[in-house]
């Protein structure tokens, strides 16, 4: 199964972009992790495949609506985790510390991309993620270690929550 994007990689870091890096960094797709491990094995910040754990989290993920049926779901991220009110990969310079490897949702995307564009960029790699079971293991086994998941912020946001 290939991830590799259709799309253009997006280069910022004005202060607009690296807002999201302070509030709500973006998610990863099926074949981010494998590059994330080796970048971080790599500098020495993990010693085994498994210390990728300690910078993940399980996000609530995005809603995404099926304009024939017109029902809504969720589909649900890992993200980097917040450390200190930002991206666990950012450093104190607000640089990303694995900006070669770095997640989808931060590489292929900017604060000030065309909205059609954005959607669609969104739902191809929403749709690497709902059609890899793998991916949802990872997220549960993320949910188990933490004790917990991405609260939800609203009712209508959790009645969103659903399997596709």
């Amino acid at each position: 199964m290939a991830f590799t994007p259709p799309f253009e990689r997006t280069e910022c870091a004005c202060l607009e972009c690296i807002a999201f890096c302070h509030t709500m960094p973006s998610f990863l797709i099926p074949g981010d992790l494998f590059s994330i491990i080796d970048v971080l094995m790599t500098s020495g910040r993990i010693t085994t495949r498994q210390g990728i754990f300690k910078f993940l989290r399980a996000s609530k993920g995005a809603i995404v609506g099926d304009s024939a049926t017109e029902r809504r779901y969720r589909i649900e991220t890992i993200t980097p985790k917040l450390e200190n009110n930002k991206c666990v990969f950012l450093t104190d310079d607000d640089r990303c510390s694995i900006h070669t490897v770095a997640p989808y949702g931060c590489r292929m995307f900017t604060a000030h991309m065309n909205p059609i564009e954005g959607a669609r960029r969104s739902m191809w790699g929403l749709k690497q993620i709902s059609i890899t079971p793998a991916y949802e293991q990872l997220r549960q086994k993320l949910i188990a270690d933490a004790g917990e998941a991405e609260p939800f912020t609203s009712k209508e946001d959790a009645d969103a929550n659903g399997a596709p």
